[in-house]
This record gives C-alpha cells, sequence and structure tokens, in this order.
C-alpha cells in the first residue's frame, strides 16, 4: 500500500496522494506539508521590498496576498508589480 507523500509519514494514501490527516488539515487549515513537487514556493522569498516571507501566491507572502487581492477588488491596483510599487511608496510615507 501507498504512504503519504509529505515528509515522516507512513499513513496510507486516502485522497490525492495525501493520508485522512494531512488532507483534511490542507484541505481547511491549507498548512499541511504538499508534495514536494509543490513546496518550490517555499524556497521563494515575498517581492515586497523588505519582507523575508515565503511566497503564498503570485510571488507575494500570505500577508500581502490578502492585500494585493483587496487592493485589486477595490479598483485600486491591476498587477502585482503596482501593488509592490504602491506598497513601497506607502511605507516611506508613512
Amino acid at each position: 500500500m501507498k504512504e503519504c507523500t509529505v515528509e515522516n509519514c507512513s499513513e496510507p494514501i486516502k485522497f490525492k496522494g495525501l493520508c485522512a490527516y494531512h488532507y483534511y488539515r490542507n484541505r481547511t487549515n491549507g498548512d499541511a506539508p504538499l508534495h514536494p513537487s509543490k513546496r518550490h514556493n517555499a524556497l521563494q522569498v515575498c517581492e515586497v521590498l523588505d519582507c523575508n516571507n515565503s511566497v503564498f501566491a503570485t510571488h507575494l507572502c500570505g500577508k500581502h496576498n490578502r492585500t494585493f487581492y483587496r487592493w485589486k477588488k477595490n479598483g485600486e491596483i491591476f498587477t502585482v508589480g503596482e501593488f509592490v510599487a504602491k506598497w513601497a511608496n506607502r511605507r516611506i510615507k508613512l
């Protein structure tokens, strides 16, 4: 029987290469370690100046990604590049 693809987990696979515990944790919290091929974002760093957090999505960490989509929804920005520039200007003015 195949084992869960999460490192150091020997439980049998239930869903999408994960054991029941890791599948449920990833589905509810989004924080279970995924397949090694999907962990490449952990090696990248957020594009925002002075932010050393690992990338969550769209070249941004979780905090900046949420802010990016909130600003995008309000029509203030349209691209990640605009967000990074606006965030840098916002931080300088403070």
